[in-house]
């Protein structure tokens, strides 16, 4: 993520225009429009749409602004916590993890820092793939995040456990005696609500890929931040989600495996480089 490229989409949004962007920022209003350019090819959809003389956020957009936004709030917490254990003259540990996939953090965080006094740790819960921006560019130390593949370029994966994602209705949804029995059948739920993560999350980015697999698209749904609200939907007979295997307690909504199943892996990560 280029935080000059940021700032432009930022700018442009605000004032919607690029020369009135460009007048701010000190810059030319060619150099925005090639930096727009290239962020739009890299995401292969359109940022900006044009409304008699002003220009708009799309839907993508959107979604961009409201994520990269996100991050930059991370990053200046981050520096916050930096400069807080500049004062201290403790050594600074910034630990990034997903809070809905990583659930027993607070516990580790809390018994790590209670045995380690003399360690300033500052912790941000972000998505995986920010988490991962964070620490190829040096702004966090470990991660604690979802990933398929345990290779990657710049980062070292150590796994924790094996996850699985699950298909979870109600205990007495109309599919479920069929389910159990012969597994399940995306046809049959042509026409039922689906709860789903919100789009920058691992688990969305996930589901996407189990549609793709099994050609079905959900009629109707709803997108939401929590997995915990998204359980308590379900149990409730509210809808149908995915969700990961772990969360699973007792006879509270009917779980069913894939096929393949939909597994992952929760890991610690750190760059290769690093001495973490």
């Amino acid at each position: 993520m280029s935080f000059n490229n940021v700032e432009y989409i930022i700018a442009v949004a605000k004032e919607h225009s690029q020369s009135r962007a460009a007048d701010q920022l000190l810059v030319s209003q060619s150099t925005i429009s090639q930096s727009i350019r290239k962020v739009e090819k890299e995401l292969g959809t359109k940022l900006f749409a044009r409304n008699g003389n002003r220009l708009v956020l799309t839907d993508a957009g959107k979604i961009y602004l409201n994520g990269v936004e996100s991050a930059l709030a991370l990053y200046d917490k981050a520096l916050g916590d930096i400069r807080k254990s500049n004062v201290t003259r403790r050594k600074q540990i910034i630990i990034m993890y997903t809070p809905a996939l990583v659930p027993q953090m607070r516990k580790v965080l809390t018994d790590y820092i209670s045995t380690h006094r003399d360690i300033f740790v500052s912790t941000l819960s972000a998505p995986a793939e920010i988490a991962k921006e964070y620490l190829m560019n040096g702004m966090a130390d470990i991660a604690v995040l979802p990933t398929q593949n345990l290779t990657h370029a710049a980062l070292e994966f150590t796994p924790l456990w094996e996850e699985e994602l699950q298909l979870a209705m109600p205990m007495h949804h109309r599919c479920a005696q069929k389910f159990m029995c012969n597994g399940v059948c995306f046809e049959d739920l042509t026409d039922d609500f689906f709860i789903l993560n919100q789009p920058d999350s691992y688990i969305a980015h996930h589901c996407e890929m189990i549609f793709r697999e099994h050609h079905f698209h959900p009629m109707s749904f709803c997108e939401i931040e929590d997995v915990k609200t998204a359980r308590s939907m379900v149990i409730n007979g509210k809808g149908i989600a995915f969700l990961p295997s772990s969360i699973h307690e007792g006879n509270d909504y009917r779980a069913f495996s894939l096929d393949p199943p939909a597994k992952f892996y929760i890991v610690i990560a750190y760059h290769k480089n690093s001495n973490s």
